[in-house]
């Protein structure tokens, strides 16, 4: 959790998949994307594909509205719509 707590997100994920809890993985791994999206955010297809991606982990761990938050930033208004 340090890790994680310092945005060092992909550490985290690794942590956390080595200890095999599965749900903190997924968080880390998402939070790591968004970061990346956000560093990356000018209306790009890479930043854009980070944020599709986060959304799709957040939808699997039942964090709806964070997934319709990444849609929205990744343009894709119509699936935000539709999944909260």
């Amino acid at each position: 959790m340090q890790l994680f707590n310092e945005r060092q997100f992909g550490m985290a994920s690794m942590c956390f998949q080595k200890a095999g809890d599965e749900h903190r993985e997924k968080w880390a791994r998402e939070a790591d994307l968004v970061a990346n999206g956000e560093r990356l955010f000018s209306g790009n297809w890479r930043a854009q594909n980070f944020f599709v991606q986060a959304s799709e982990i957040y939808g699997s761990i039942g964090k709806h509205e964070k997934a319709a938050s990444c849609l929205i930033k990744s343009r894709d208004f119509k699936k935000a719509g539709w999944s909260c």
